[in-house]
C-alpha cells in the first residue's frame, strides 16, 4: 500500500470513529463506509518519480508498476508509461534514463511558474509589509525628534 493510500485509509478510520459516536449521522456513515470500500478496492497509485538512474528494473516494477508496453532494442529496452507520458530506458538491467513528452514537460513548467509566481507575489507582499512597518518606525523616530 502506498505512503498516500495508507495516510487517506487512517484519516478515513478517524472520521469512522468520530461518525459512530454521534448516530444521527447515519446516512453520512453509510456513504464514508462505501468510500472506504471503494478505496480499498482500488489498486494503488504507482509513481514514475520515484524511479531513479542505476535502479533494477524489479524495482521500478514496484515503484510504477507494469509498463503500458515493452520494446526490446539490440542497445536498451524501454518501457513506455503512456498515462504519465514517460519511457523508462534500460541497459543492463538498470535504468539509464527517464524520458518524458514535450506535452508532460510544458505541463511541468507551466506548473513550476504558477507555483513561483505564487512565491514571488508572497515574497512581495511581506517585503511591502516589511518596509511598511520600517516606514512607520521611522516616521514616529523622526516625530519624537522634531518634537
Amino acid at each position: 500500500m502506498s505512503l498516500i493510500s495508507h495516510k487517506v485509509n487512517k484519516a478515513l478510520l478517524l472520521i469512522y470513529n468520530m461518525i459512530l459516536t454521534n448516530l444521527m449521522m447515519k446516512p453520512f456513515f453509510f456513504i464514508l463506509a462505501a468510500l472506504v470500500l471503494l478505496n480499498s478496492c482500488s489498486n494503488d497509485t504507482k509513481q514514475l518519480s520515484g524511479v531513479k538512474k542505476g535502479m533494477a528494473k524489479e524495482t521500478v516494477l514496484a515503484n510504477a508498476g507494469e509498463p503500458t508496453s515493452r520494446n526490446n532494442l539490440e542497445v536498451a529496452d524501454l518501457w513506455v508509461y503512456e498515462d504519465a507520458d514517460r519511457t523508462v530506458v534500460f541497459r543492463e538491467d538498470t535504468v539509464f534514463n527517464v524520458i518524458t513528452t514535450a506535452n508532460a514537460r510544458i505541463d511541468s513548467i507551466e506548473m513550476s511558474l504558477k507555483d513561483a509566481g505564487v512565491n514571488i507575489k508572497h515574497s512581495i507582499l511581506n517585503a511591502k509589509d516589511s518596509i511598511d512597518s520600517v516606514a512607520t518606525k521611522v516616521k514616529k523616530d523622526v516625530k519624537k525628534k522634531i518634537r
